[in-house]
């Protein structure tokens, strides 16, 4: 009986840290290359300057 309720919370903890992932990632998609960059403010590319 223990050994479900572990299989079930690393499933629901495996489950939720790929969904927050997904998360991340489209929203990182949706706001665009430059505005999604860890370094925009010191960026020298030529598509920050458009």
């Amino acid at each position: 009986m223990i050994t479900l309720f572990i299989n079930l919370i690393l499933g629901l903890l495996i489950f939720g840290y790929t969904l927050y992932i997904f998360i991340r990632f489209f929203k990182k998609v949706k706001k665009g290359k430059c505005s999604s960059c860890e370094i925009n403010q010191h960026c020298a590319s030529p598509s920050k300057e458009k």
